[in-house]
């Protein structure tokens, strides 16, 4: 008798562990399932963040075109009814000084390549394998200028503005990418 004892109580504690080991496993499924579901939460939500954000960007790249395309009009507008405006590309647009004086803007003779004098406001140096001297330049941001001269480091899509002073070369607000457009007049 005392082994049946033994036997039922060695069962129902093979039992009770089997109950509480099933119990455990649906409690960890249910945990890993909680776990998965607001992992799936979280990710939705960083999703919608970098949907939101997207947008918001393409927004603002809407509206820079649009503000670009507006200021690109008008500047078209105040050249006259007989100008086209072509599109030539990006441009990495730097500056250089007109000051009359041998430094690393220039050798200060105030004659540019193309024998015309440095003008601040009008002159641009360009690669002249990619604009030929006396080309008419749109510089989105910048204004007109014309090419008038070339530098070493002046090569491909890159442009230099000319400016009154070395300090305002070193200083110019326009330093980085800029749309460019060739302006041409229709002359009859």
């Amino acid at each position: 008798m005392n082994t049946n004892l033994c036997t039922k109580k060695t069962l129902t504690d093979l039992i009770m562990t089997i109950l509480y080991t099933c119990i455990c496993v649906l409690c960890g499924l249910q945990m890993g399932l909680v776990g998965h579901l607001l992992t799936e939460i979280e990710n939705f939500e960083a999703e919608e963040i970098n949907y939101q954000m997207g947008l918001a960007e393409m927004q603002d790249k809407y509206d820079e075109l649009s503000t670009s395309y507006t200021m690109l009009q008008e500047e078209r507008l105040a050249l006259g009814e007989n100008v086209t405006m072509e599109y030539a590309g990006d441009f990495l647009t730097t500056a250089y000084c007109t000051e009359k004086r041998k430094h690393i803007c220039g050798e200060g003779h105030g004659i540019t390549a193309s024998g015309q004098p440095i003008q601040a406001g009008v002159t641009v140096a360009a690669d002249p394998k990619v604009f030929p001297y006396g080309t008419v330049l749109y510089i989105e941001g910048v204004g007109i200028r014309i090419v008038q001269d070339k530098g070493p480091a002046i090569k491909d899509h890159h442009l230099d503005v000319a400016v009154d002073t070395h300090k305002n070369a070193l200083a110019w607000s326009g330093y980085g990418n800029h749309k460019v457009y060739v302006v041409h007049t229709n002359d009859n």
